[in-house]
């Protein structure tokens, strides 16, 4: 429960740095009931410095959202970021991820 309290306050707050968050020992994984997890937020707001700062907390760039199929790099590239795109394979974010949708 604690987890999902905080996924719920990061997705509203995705603009401070996650490190208050998740030194607590959140999971930077876990997803919210739409599927979106707290580095997915970050994409979508293009906060690129969140998005590193959860990365290297552990955040998995190959994670899929729950409802849509798509992964971090699916965002990234729907929303045209090349320099997310970037950051996200420079993690390990696998190009060859494909979604059913």
């Amino acid at each position: 429960m604690l987890q999902y309290i905080f996924i719920q306050k990061f997705y509203l707050l995705y603009k401070h740095d996650p490190y208050h968050y998740l030194t607590g020992g959140a999971d930077p994984n876990l997803q919210t009931q739409d599927g979106d997890s707290a580095l997915m937020a970050a994409v979508s707001q293009r906060n690129h410095a969140c998005v590193k700062s959860l990365i290297s907390l552990g955040a998995d760039v190959n994670a899929r959202n729950a409802q849509t199929d798509w992964t971090v790099l699916h965002l990234a590239a729907n929303l045209g970021d090349p320099q997310l795109i970037t950051i996200l394979l420079d993690a390990g974010a696998k190009v060859s991820n494909t979604s059913a949708g």
